[in-house]
């Protein structure tokens, strides 16, 4: 994947008459935000690997968001896109001030709020509707909420001492 492209989502299917495709977001919090302000978003070629620009709109109808490409204007011309996964640019992905954003976090180190140095972050995954932080590739997996996670920041990753070694004593 180029160094620049996040996977934000994927089409699922063609939704009305005028090529409209619905999308399912990777992210769940501030989905309005996104909609409003995302513009331009890129499809990847399977086979050659390259990424494609389109421009596009987004649109909420009943409980579902809608995604219009522009130039795509019938059913017909949507269907290709279905199951497709959409990547937008880091620098086009609208921000909040306090947003971070995962593939800003992986690699970063991982401290217990005494300071002492439990690894680094290497995968987030969902679990039964809860976000999981990996540590050292599976050395620890730890709950992304409180009382584990005292501070999650662009700078910083730290967990609660006191929770941390409860489950590391258990893990031994």
């Amino acid at each position: 994947m180029s160094e620049d492209k996040v996977i934000i989502g994927r089409f699922l299917s063609t939704f009305g008459l005028k090529g409209d495709l619905e999308v399912v977001f990777e992210f769940e919090e501030d989905v309005d935000f996104y909609i409003k302000n995302l513009k331009q978003i890129y499809l990847q070629n399977k086979r050659t690997k390259e990424f494609k620009a389109f421009n596009v709109t987004f649109k909420k109808q009943e409980n579902k968001v809608l995604c219009h490409i522009k130039g795509i204007d019938t059913v017909e011309m949507a269907k290709s896109f279905c199951n497709a996964t959409i990547f937008a640019s880091t620098k086009d992905l609208p921000r909040k001030e306090d947003t971070v954003f995962l593939f800003e976090l992986f690699g970063k180190k991982v401290k217990l709020d005494n300071n002492e140095e439990l690894g680094r972050l290497t995968n987030v995954f969902k679990y039964a509707n809860k976000d999981y932080l990996e540590i050292d590739f599976g050395k620890y997996i730890i709950p992304a909420e409180e009382p584990f996670l005292v501070k999650l920041d662009k700078d910083q990753i730290i967990l609660s001492k006191e929770y941390i070694l409860d489950l590391k004593s258990q893990q031994n």
